[in-house]
């Protein structure tokens, strides 16, 4: 068994809450490990001093939400209870949302005509249709182009 299992049953085995075989198991581990049987020494001594009457008791305070409450209404924050909810929350939520579908509909929208099947097109073409979309002269150039190959033609 790990030392840090061990470890972790220590208030188990303090208690007697741990079967025969799993006590078993961890008194065979404390007798080969030092670093655990120091350990668990430590925290006998310490439980073995301690008296429950001694200790204080705790009582968390019955209206600490209140004045929770009341320091944010104090502060301008608003708390949503239980079943209320903010308005504009739920509004930036609805934009939210429909902006993510929106994103959504316009990607796959643009991106049908980019796909190609696989074997359908070779590297060297998709380059090739790429070059000629962008590189395309505009109607001004081809207007001049032509002009000149005319004007050239009839000299």
């Amino acid at each position: 068994m790990k030392q840090a299992h061990v470890k972790k049953r220590f208030l188990s085995w303090w208690e007697g809450k741990l079967t025969p075989g799993e006590e078993d198991i961890v008194e065979k581990h404390l007798s080969e490990c030092d670093e655990c049987r120091v350990y668990f020494q430590k925290m006998r001594v310490v439980l073995e001093d301690v008296q429950v009457d001694s200790l204080p008791y705790l009582q968390s305070d019955p209206y600490l939400l209140t004045r929770i409450r009341a320091g944010a209404e104090k502060d301008g924050r608003v708390i949503a209870s239980g079943g209320e909810r903010d308005f504009s929350a739920r509004i930036r939520i609805a934009f939210a949302t429909a902006t993510l579908l929106a994103a959504l509909f316009f990607g796959i929208f643009l991106g049908k005509g980019m796909a190609t099947v696989a074997g359908e097109s070779s590297e060297s073409e998709l380059i090739n249709a790429y070059a000629e979309i962008f590189n395309q002269s505009s109607w001004v150039e081809q207007w001049d182009a032509s002009v000149t190959t005319t004007g050239e033609e009839s000299q």
